[in-house]
Formats: structure tokens, sequence, C-alpha cells
């Protein structure tokens, strides 16, 4: 339509069409450029991974005046466009609505015939233009050059160079081995200069007159020139000049196209110098319209212009946005997209004159360092929640900022490291000779800073007058000459920054003439430093550069030599990486001379081979390399950072930190800040749900994105093909991943010299990230696509291999490349090996994620394969009921057997009883008898319509198994023997030795209720041998738990815990809660009968945890009533009874009569303790009207209730009677230790007097 493009950036787009070459048309030409750009977005399929994702874009259209003028120097020149009719447009477009095309009255004057519907005053909807010919575009000629020669090359790279200064600083390379973009971790700056438009409006009228618009241009490039300045110096990269509703505006990035891990810090600095700067600049202006209006037309708007100074506002955010080159052949652009650059204009629309607002991540990445307001939040259209906004009002003092810094946690896993580097230091400050240097060596994040404001600390206790100076170097003062060094200067020589400069300039000759009287006429040199009014004088204005640079060095050194005679000193300058040339020059010359003096350099830098250290040479210089943390040490430092111990959910976050301390204490700062862990009203930290388990805290993601644009494009792109392989990675499957192998060694070497990457103990090709954070960093900065494509070439590496035990891998990677067909049957089969070791979770959570990528989950429409379905549902199901998950267990079973029932019910008969089987099995688990009676008589029925078959016979065996298992539960022996021996000789025949095994140990736990303990041996001792003949695990716990209740009853308790631990170990291995519920009851009732009560009581109690988790109410009883023993026992009374009943309670409710007169027994006992005769008396025949079994533990037990009211009374005989019938009773029933506990009370009531009736 003949436009061009001249702006496009974040979510604009601006287009001109030129009225001199294309006349009068051109406004309808714009029009249907914009009709036709809605069409064809309307018509553009979705990318992948956005479904349901619209373009529907506004679009202005406005004709007027515009003034365009380039702008900057040979570091980069920018193009701005600028005027009235600019602004105009901009603001007609914020009032359209998406697909909406809107035209000014000035643009609609030129559109004849135009069908318009007015959307506001001067503003109109376009519903439909007339034709207008478009001529098709012409394509470029084709271009077959010559063989290159020198003069072609020579001319290319002349013309290459006229482009340079329109890319940005660190582009060139990207542009040249784009891959589509990447995301990035930046600030973004946005700067508007206005009230520019009424200035440009009065010069626009001289223009006229004059013909010359040049002042335009100059007074932009005066106010450019300082932005530029500003930027480059904190490291930013200008991205573009565009148009506001009122004047126009800069947007700068730091972060993008290089990083620095400080990034936030240097975009406010820069906001702020900013500020500072602008008084400069507009009187810079002013001189410049003066001095052009005393050649030029004069008139009325003299005045006016003389009063027009720019005015300006900052907004700042930082987040992550996509960065990449996007365009045509002919026309690319690097642009940054994301809700942070659209945050950043939201701050800059609410700022006023002079502000400065930031959003609330980048306050807490520089609260350390500015002082700020908190303002109203800013509320965003489409977004939920509201952003914190902050004004910044200054800069901290470098003391204030180090008081404001996070309290750090006490020092961890760093006291050999400390011991050492304080007994050098206190030899440097000790004299005779005294003076020497502490380096401090390590990774960024490694613990340098805090250990060197531990030792700066301690030495100021402990030894006497010294002075501590303290400088940080900051990144973005690597080309400030002396800027640590100025800092240290100033802080020796206590300069008031407040106070006047003379006052500033007066003090500094005063100390250099009572220090170093023969120095002072050196005095001048420090000016630049200082910045102090220090005029030269003859003898150093005489001196040359050199000399200049060499007196300087000198008279720094014997300032600090001579402070040091006076008291000991301590100069620490942190993070020396950062250092200019000048500064680092100046402290090796001070490094060797501080002998002889009580003076101690303390250096902490990172090692970098580029950088010589020479003082690792000198004799009283100890330097230390600093190591990451022992994985015992950063668990004691999370526990520190917490006050508590740290919820097993975030043990993942802790461990990718590597043992780097910063990455730990902002990891755990991180968790406490997205409220992914909590503190409970008790004090204990709990774990909520993880939304986003790869977030990375913001400055660990800056301080690992620097050091990757440290690396040549090459090297970073395999670091990221690296990563997307996975933390450990294999050197075969990299060479099958990579496009270019040529340089691949070279570049492994570099990332491991880089401490990227590491080579693994395996062997030559397997190598692993330093640290998980590394490569999660790596990982994200990639674009989803390049990560599909990536992880599926990963996928096809590794399947041309043995892929037995790579399932897991193989799945995960199909998963990432979103192929769920091909990682469906991997995560299958990775489910199963999980499960045949044991590893139910595991197992569990890669079920679901086969579940997820099912592929009748892909089409929501077709019915699912029921082959698969059956697989995935039924071992699931099986899996949640292992695991005591029993709700999710019976939706699982529930939601198969409905699959089954709609398909076929006759043709799938077994499948539906096994289902309805172990539908009854889980509410037998949950103590829902009733129902579980219930659902194994569907089965038995469901059963009848299949056809015979060793299956069949097999799963009538489960079925009358699991029914004579709820007899048993309901204490009726005999149903239970009648269905368990059925279902023995039932599976008989088929040699089963699973099934046999559970079967003969439900028959063991019968024959001990019945008190045949020679039956009940024999029952589990062949349960035993068959449940090792099939290794299964389950009825092996099974049948130990009942070798420990037998051994119990036998009275060989050291027997009875060895079998109830061997259970213990197999069910945890397991993961079956319920079992671990029930052999930990089992445990504490052995203790209880050693009389060991603490070990009573704290496996009863475990046990009562375990059963509440599963909510299984038998068991809560059951350890409710041990609970009640044992407190009654220890004396705690008021416990037992609460204990009791709630164990009465439970009892009542699953119609438990024994268990119920356990409980009113010793409920009884405590009243007669308590000399309540009486009510131990109503309690007896309670719990005799409940008994009806005479020859039962719990009959046995009444009696000696029994006994005990009758000695009470005074009857010694009858109780001693009563007393010896219930011994006989529990050796009857072969129950050891109730057989010791009766005979114990015999003997105690045959030698006490009983007590009188009136007592």
């Amino acid at each position: 339509y003949g436009g061009g493009i001249i702006k496009f950036g974040s979510d604009t787009l601006t287009a001109f069409f030129d009225a001199t070459r294309l006349g009068g048309r051109h406004a309808l030409l714009a029009g249907h450029a914009a009709l036709a750009l809605h069409a064809h977005l309307a018509a553009a399929p979705a990318p992948q991974g956005a479904a349901g994702v619209t373009t529907q874009p506004r679009v202005a259209l406005h004709s007027g005046s515009l003034f365009m003028a380039e702008v900057g120097d040979a570091r980069h020149t920018e193009l701005v466009v600028t005027g009235r009719a600019l602004n105009r447009v901009v603001s007609a477009l914020q009032s359209a609505a998406p697909g909406e095309v809107v035209v000014t009255d000035a643009a609609l004057h030129l559109l004849e015939g135009a069908q318009t519907q007015q959307k506001a005053p001067d503003l109109y909807r376009v519903q439909r233009l007339p034709p207008i010919p478009i001529l098709p575009a012409q394509p470029l000629p084709p271009v077959l050059p010559d063989p290159p020669t020198w003069d072609t090359i020579t001319l290319l790279l002349s013309r290459i160079a006229v482009f340079q200064p329109y890319v940005p600083a660190g582009l060139s390379q990207r542009v040249a081995q784009s891959h589509g973009g990447e995301f990035r971790s930046v600030t973004a700056l946005f700067a508007n200069f206005y009230v520019f438009r009424t200035l440009l409006t009065l010069l626009e009228l001289v223009g006229v007159v004059e013909g010359d618009m040049s002042i335009v241009g100059q007074v932009l490039q005066a106010y450019y020139a300082t932005t530029q300045d500003v930027v480059h110096r904190y490291g930013g990269s200008i991205n573009r000049v565009d148009m506001a509703p009122d004047g126009n505006r800069t947007l700068v990035f730091f972060g993008a196209p290089v990083a620095h891990e400080d990034d936030p810090l240097r975009a406010v600095q820069a906001g702020l110098a900013l500020r500072e700067a602008l008084p400069a600049t507009n009187q810079a202006i002013s001189a410049l319209l003066r001095e052009w209006f005393a050649t030029h037309a004069t008139g009325p708007a003299l005045p006016q212009v003389a009063m027009a100074t720019l005015r300006q506002r900052v907004g700042i955010a930082s987040g992550v946005v996509f960065a990449g080159i996007v365009g045509t052949p002919q026309r690319h652009e690097y642009v940054l997209l994301g809700d942070t650059v659209d945050l950043a204009a939201r701050l800059l629309a609410v700022a006023n004159d002079n502000d400065v607002f930031i959003a609330s991540r980048t306050y807490r990445a520089v609260r350390h360092a500015v002082q700020a307001e908190e303002r109203p939040p800013i509320v965003r259209p489409g977004f939920p929640h509201p952003v914190a906004a902050f004004r910044v009002l200054e800069k901290r003092a470098e003391a204030d900022a180090a008081a404001t810094r996070v309290v750090a946690a006490p020092l961890v896993g760093r006291h050999e490291e400390y011991a050492q580097l304080m007994g050098a230091a206190q030899r440097a400050l000790a004299g005779s000779p005294g003076g020497g240097v502490v380096a401090l060596v390590g990774e960024p994040g490694i613990g340098k800073s805090r250990l060197l404001d531990e030792l700066l600390a301690a030495l100021l206790q402990q030894v006497a007058a010294l002075e501590a100076l303290h400088t940080q170097c900051r990144s973005y003062e690597q080309t400030e000459a002396y800027a640590p060094v100025a800092r240290l200067l100033c802080q020796a020589l206590r300069i008031d920054r407040a106070a006047p400069a003379a006052l500033q300039a007066a003090r500094v000759h005063e100390v250099l003439q009572s220090m170093l009287p023969d120095w002072c006429r050196f005095a001048p040199l420090l000016q630049p430093l200082l910045g102090v009014s220090l005029p030269d004088s003859e003898l150093t204005a005489a001196l040359s550069a050199e000399q200049r640079r060499e007196r300087l060095h000198d008279l720094l050194t014997q300032l600090w030599r001579a402070l040091a005679r006076q008291h000991p000193l301590a100069l620490a300058v942190d993070d020396l990486q950062w250092a200019d040339a000048s500064s680092r020059e100046v402290i090796q010359r001070l490094a060797v001379e501080a002998v002889g003096q009580p003076l101690l350099l303390l250096l902490s830098y990172r090692p970098d081979a580029a950088k010589e250290e020479p003082w690792q040479n000198l004799e009283h210089a100890t330097s230390l390399t600093l190591r990451p943390l022992a994985e015992a040490d950063s668990a004691q430092l999370v526990q520190t950072l917490l006050g508590g111990d740290a919820p097993d959910e975030i043990k993942p976050f802790v461990q990718r930190s590597g043992g780097t301390p910063f990455f730990l204490e902002e990891t755990v700062r991180y968790l406490i800040g997205a409220g992914m862990i909590r503190r409970t009203s008790g004090g204990v930290w709990q774990a909520q749900p993880i939304h986003d388990a790869a977030a990375i805290p913001a400055d660990i993601e800056h301080m690992i994105g620097a050091r990757l644009d440290q690396l040549d494009a090459a090297t970073r792109a395999l670091l990221q093909q690296a990563a997307v392989i996975g933390q450990q990675f294999d050197r075969n499957v990299l060479v099958a991943v990579v496009t270019d192998q040529s340089q691949l060694d070279q570049q492994l070497a570099a990332l491991i010299a880089a401490s990227f990457v590491e080579r693994a103990d395996g062997g030559d090709n397997d190598y692993h990230f330093r640290h998980a954070l590394m490569r999660d960093v790596a990982y994200n900065t990639m674009l989803f696509a390049q990560r599909r494509e990536l992880h599926a070439r990963v996928a096809a590496a590794i399947a041309q291999g043995d892929a037995t035990g790579q399932h897991v891998v193989l799945a995960n990677h199909y998963r990432a490349a979103e192929r769920p067909d091909q990682a469906f049957p991997h995560f299958i089969a990775a489910a199963q090996q999980a499960a045949q070791r044991f590893a139910n979770h595991e197992a569990l959570a890669l079920y679901e994620q086969a579940l997820a990528n099912a592929p009748w989950r892909q089409a929501p429409d077709s019915p699912p394969d029921l082959a698969a379905a059956a697989t995935v549902f039924a071992a699931l199901g099986d899996v949640l009921a292992l695991l005591s998950e029993y709700g999710r267990a019976q939706e699982t079973y529930g939601w198969l057997l409905h699959l089954y029932e709609q398909r076929d019910a006759a043709a799938y008969a077994l499948q539906r009883a096994a289902l309805q089987r172990k539908l009854g099995a889980t509410h037998e688990s949950q103590g829902a008898l009733d129902q579980a009676l219930e659902w194994f008589g569907k089965a038995a029925e469901t059963l009848g319509q299949a056809p015979s078959s060793g299956e069949c016979a097999l799963e009538q065996a489960r079925v009358l198994s699991d029914t004579g298992w709820i007899f048993f539960r309901r204490q009726d022996l005999d149903q239970a023997q009648q269905y368990l021996e059925q279902a023995l000789s039932t599976i008989a025949p088929l040699l089963n030795d699973q099934e046999e095994a559970n079967i003969l140990n439900r028959l063991g736990g019968v024959a001990w209720t019945h008190g045949d303990m020679q039956q009940a041996q024999h029952y589990v001792q062949r349960s035993m041998e068959a449940s090792e003949r099939s290794g299964d695990l389950m009825a092996q716990s099974s049948a130990l738990a009942n070798l420990g209740l037998l051994t119990e009853s036998q009275g060989l308790l050291t027997d009875a815990i060895h079998y109830g631990r061997q259970a213990l170990d197999i069910v945890r291995l397991i993961g079956n809660r319920r079992m671990v519920a029930l052999v930990t009851l089992n445990l504490g009732w052995v203790y209880y009968n050693l009389e060991n009560y603490q070990q009573a009581h704290a496996h009863f109690t475990k046990a009562y945890t375990y059963a509440s988790e599963v909510r299984d109410s038998y068991h809560q009883m059951q350890t409710l009533l041990g609970l009640g023993r044992v407190f009654h026992e220890l004396g705690d009374d008021v416990a037992a009874e609460r204990a009791v009943m709630q164990s009465q309670f439970i009892a009542a409710q699953l119609q438990l009569p024994a268990q119920q007169v356990e409980g009113i027994v010793l409920v009884a006992e405590i009243a007669l303790q308590q000399n309540k005769q009486a009510t131990a008396q109503q309690l007896y025949e309670e719990a005799r009207a409940i008994v009806s079994e005479l020859e039962s533990e719990e009959y046995g037990k009444l009696q000696r209730l029994e006994a005990r009211i009758a000695f009470a009374q005074g009857d010694q005989t009858r109780a001693l009677a009563l007393l010896a019938k219930a011994e006989g009773l529990f050796a009857t029933l072969h129950n050891t230790p109730e057989v010791r506990r009766t005979a114990q009370l015999r003997a105690q009531f045959a030698v006490a007097e009983p007590a009188s009736h009136e007592q």
C-alpha cells in the first residue's frame, strides 16, 4: 500500500504514508492497509501452543506534519519522530477498541466516500472504504554476486560501518546467530520527556518563516546526548524513542541484549541520574535557543520559547520478557515483549514531574541502595492483582545502604575458614612487623561478602583502636577510574559531603598537613577522586599525565600507611573483580607495601584467569578459596533461616542450590514471600501447594543470566542444549542433538572453565551442571518452540540406545516435546517399573502423568481405548489403595467399572467382579464393613456371569477370603472360618502361593482369636512359607505381624519386637500407611506388656497418627484404648479416661462389644483407685451385660475387675478365687502377658490387708 514501517516494538507498530510520494491518496492507502492488516490477522492460524488466542489489533489514523531527526553519536544513533500529529494519533489509538480502525477529523477529510460512525468528538470508526487500485509489489531482482575481491569486501565493510551506530551494543552477534529469540530477565526503563510539543509548535511557526528547522534537531540532540551518556554509563541499551500522548518517551533495557547481575540497580541509578541531569540539560537547551534566535526571526514567540523547558518522568519495572529478532529478510527489529514493558509504561503514566516510579520487584532488588516511599498500587486491566509501586526519593549513603541490607543468617559451615582468616588478620594487625593481605576467592554467592563482614565485625571487637574502612566495587563502575579507591579515601579523610565545598577542601589539607606534611603539596592530585575543589599548584600543573598518576599512587599509599601508624587499619574491598584498572593498580601497590605497619588489606573477588593476583606470591598474604557448603551445613543454614525444621516438600528447592549460601538464602526468602511455605500458629513450617516448582528468585536469575551473557553465542547455545537433556547429560546424547559438532570439545572445556558444568565421576562422557539453578536459568531463556524441538531430538537420540532403564527420561522428553502419544507408553512402563520396586509414591506420580498424556485426552470427543484405560486405571487404583488413598482409589475403580458396563457388561464380567472386590476392600480398610460386604456380594454375583476358568476361580477365592475377613472383623468367627476354608479349598488346585499365603494368614488370625495357639502357629507358618515362595512382600509383612502377635501372647516379647520391626520395615518400603498403623500398634502392645510405657506411648501415638491419616477408625479405636492403658499406668487418669471415652465412642459406632468391654473395665479400675466403688460396680454390671462369650479374653478381664471390686469391699477370699479363675482362663487362651499380669495382682492381694466395709 506504499507505506513504510518506521517503528516497531513491544505492542505498537508505527507506519507512515508519505504524501510527497503517494499524493492525495496517502490517507486512503493507509486506511486500506489497516483493514487488510485486520483481515490478514483474523485469517492467520494460531501458533502452536496458542490455541484460543486471537489477535485483534487497534489501529488509529491521523494526517499531519511530523518532524524527524537523527540524534546520538558514533556509539549509537536513534531516529526520533515527533510532533503534534504523532501525539494526536497516540491519543486516538488509546480510544480504539480491539478490532477497530479509528480516524481523526484530519484524516477523515482525506477519505472521500468512506463509511464511518462517530465514536467520540473528532474521532470516527471506519466501516468501509472506497476501493482503490493497488499495484502488485515488484519482487527484488535476484542478485548474482561476482567472486569476492578485496575491493568488494572493503566496500561491503564500509557500508556495514554506516549502519553500525543504529544497532545497540552487543546486538550484532545476536542478529547473525538468531534462532528466533529467547526469554530474558530484564529491567525496562521508560523516560518521558514532554512539554517539548509546545516548544516544537513555537519553533515550527518560526521555522516556517525562516525555512530552517535545524534548531529542533539540536534541541533533541541536547536532551538525547545526556540520556545516552547516562544509559551507557550504567550499561543500559536504548531500544527506541517513540511517541507518547504527551511528548516522546525513551525505552531503555537493562539486561538485553547483555545482562548484568545488578540490572535493576543500574536502571534505578540511571533514572536518578537522568533526573539530576535535567536542569543542566534545560540550561543547555535555553542557551541553544537564545543563540539561534539571535540570528533568526524574532517576535512574540521568543519569550514563550525561552520559558519552554523540558520536563521528565521515569517508570521502571523488572521481569521476564521475550527478546528476539523479528521481521523480514529486508527489515529486522530487536524487540522485547511482555508484561514487564507494559508495567513500566503504566508506572510512567501515573508518575508526576521528576518522579522515578518503580515496581515492587525492582524495589526488592534495590531497597538497600535507595530510599523510596510506597504509592498507590498499579491496577492493570486484564491482570488479577494490583502491583505495588514506589517513588524513589534518593540514593542511600554507603553506610546507610550497608545497614539496610537484609540481615543474614548466622555463619554456617565456615568455621574452619573463619579461624584461618582470623589468624592471618590478627597477625597483620599486631605489628612487629605487621601488615598483610587476606584474599577471599569464590564463585558468585558462595559467601565471600558474608565471611568478610563477619571478619571485620569480630576484628572491631577484638583489636583495640582498629579503624575499618569498607567499600564494595560496582559492576557499572568498571570504566570509572578510582571509583572504589575514592570511596575509601573519603572515609579515611572523614569528609562531610553535606559541608560547604570550602570546608571539604580545608579538611583535605588539614589531614595531609598533620599526617604527611611533605606530601601536602600534591593535594591537588586528589581532586578527581574526591570531587573537591583543589586547584593545581605550579608543581602539580607542571607534571605530565604519567607523572601525575605515579605521584597520586605514591600519595595514596603513603596516606594509608600513615593512618596505620596512628592506629591499626583494615581496608576491605569487596567484589574486586569489578574494580577499574586504576583502582586495581593502587590496591596491588598497597598489597606489596603493607608490611611494617598494622595494616590489613582484605580483598574478596571471583576467580578470573584474565586478571592478575600479584599478592598471591607475597609471604605476608593469605588466600583462601571458598567451596560449596556440605549437605548437612546447607540443611542447617535453612533450618537457621526458618527458625525451625523445613518441610520435606521444599527439599528439592534446597538441593538445586548446590550448597551456595546466597542461593539458599534467596530460595528460602522466595518460598516465604511467594507463600509456598507458611508458619502455623504453633510455629511449625508447612508447605502450601507449589504451583511453579521451576521458579527462580530474581536475584539468582540476574546473577546467572549475567554470567550466561559472558559466553560466546555458540557456547551459550550448547549450554542451553545440554540444559534440555537435564541436570546430568551424556556427551554422546549431546553430539546427537547439536547441529555443529566441530567445536564441541572446546566449548565443553570453556563451560568447565567458566564453572557452569563439571565432569561427572561416571566416565569421560558424563557431565553435570555445577548447580541445578544454572541449568534452570539456561533452560528458561529458551523459547517454547526451541525447547519442544530439542526435547524431541534428545528423546530420539536416547531411544536409539537401550531404553530399558530410560522410560522416565524418555517419557518426560516426549511430554516436553508435546508428543503425548509417544510419552504415554513410556510413562506406563516407568510406573510399572517403579511399582515393581515398591516405589509406590513414584509409581503414583507416573501413572497420573500417563493419564495426563493418555491418547484419549488429546481427542476428548472420542471414547478412550479400553485396553489402555484398563491398564492405567486398574494399576492406578491398586497403587492408591496401597498408599491408603482409599477415596481416590474408589473413584478410579468406579470410573473403570463404569467404562466396562458401558461397553459390554457380560463380556467383561471377570474384570467387573475384580473391580467390585477391590472397591469392597477399600471400604473394609476404612472400617465401613457393611459397604464392603455389599460390594463383595456384588462381586460374587457378577462372577456367576463369567465363564469358568482358572482366572475366574482365583477371583472367587479372593472374594471368599475378603468376605470371611469381614466376618472376622465383626467377631463372627464361625462364619469367618467357613468362608476362609472355602477360599483355601478353591485356591488349592491353582497353586497360587500369593493368594494362599493371604488366606492362611487370615485363618491364623481366626485361630488365634479362638485361643488355639497351636493351630494359629501352624497357619501363620504356612502363610510365611507361601509368601516367601511367591515373593509377595505384603503377604510376608502380614505373616510377620501375626508371628509377632503369636510370640507376644506366648510371652516371647523380644521375638515379638523382632517380628514386628521386620514387618514395619516391609510396610514402610511398600508405603502402605494402614499396615504401618497396624504394625506400629502391635509393637505398642508389646512394649506395654514389657512395662516400657514410654516406648508404648510413643508407638501408640504414632499408630494413631497413621490410622487417622488413612481414616482407619478400627485402628484409631485400638490405639486410643492402648493410650488409655498407658496413661493409667503413668498415673495420668484424666488423659486415660479421655482416651478411653474416645475409644468407646468408635467401638460403639463399629458395633464391637469386646472392645467396649475393655474400655469399660479400664474406666472401672480408675474409679476403684479413686475410691468410687459404686461407680465401679455399675460399670462392671454394664460390661457383664455385653459379654456373651465366657471363654474369651474379655471375660477374663471382667473377672479380674470383679476381683478388684471384691477386694475393695473387704472380701479377700472371693477376690483371690476370682483371680485364680481369670488366670486359668488366660492360660487356656495361651495369653502369657495376661497370665503374668493376673498372677502379679493375685500375689499382691494375698499379702495385702483388704479394706474394711467402712473404708
